[in-house]
Order: C-alpha cells, then structure tokens, then sequence
C-alpha cells in the first residue's frame, strides 16, 4: 500500500524502509520531512510536492535507495492517477 493510511483511515503514518547501515542510503530525516509534506498536502487539499522532483542526501545510515525509489515510482502513479 503506497498512501499513508491505517485499515482504518484515520491516522496519517509514513512507509517503513530498510536502514542501510553498511552502505549510503537516502538521508532518513529528508525523506521522512518528504514524506510528511505529501501527506499533509493530502489532507489539506493542498497541491502535492512533485514526486518526480524530490532529491535527498545520501549518508551511511539512510533509507535503501532502491525501497524509496520504488515507493515514490508507486506513489506518483497513484497521485498522477487522480
């Protein structure tokens, strides 16, 4: 599931991604402040950030780059799809 609600729909919670700890991962703190701007966008019916356009630092200790690239393809498809 690519939004950022429960079963239920109540509450707003971020995607869970591997921490790459022995290799350069994504910066954890840029694609969670990412993440949040979506879904707060979402909830307000604001305009939604470009997906297309995110760029994050990349650090040891970050998300998988490759569980994030793959999330964000998913989440623009379903954004571009409404």
């Amino acid at each position: 599931m690519t939004d950022f609600s429960t079963e239920d729909g109540d509450e707003q919670t971020r995607p869970q991604f591997t921490v790459s700890r022995l290799r350069r991962g994504y910066s954890a703190a840029e694609v969670d402040e990412f993440l949040d701007s979506i879904a707060a966008a979402v909830r307000q019916g604001q305009p939604v950030p470009n997906v297309l356009e995110a760029r994050f630092n990349v650090c040891f200790g970050g998300y998988d780059q490759q569980e994030v690239d793959i999330f964000l393809d998913d989440l623009y498809g379903e954004l571009s799809s409404v």
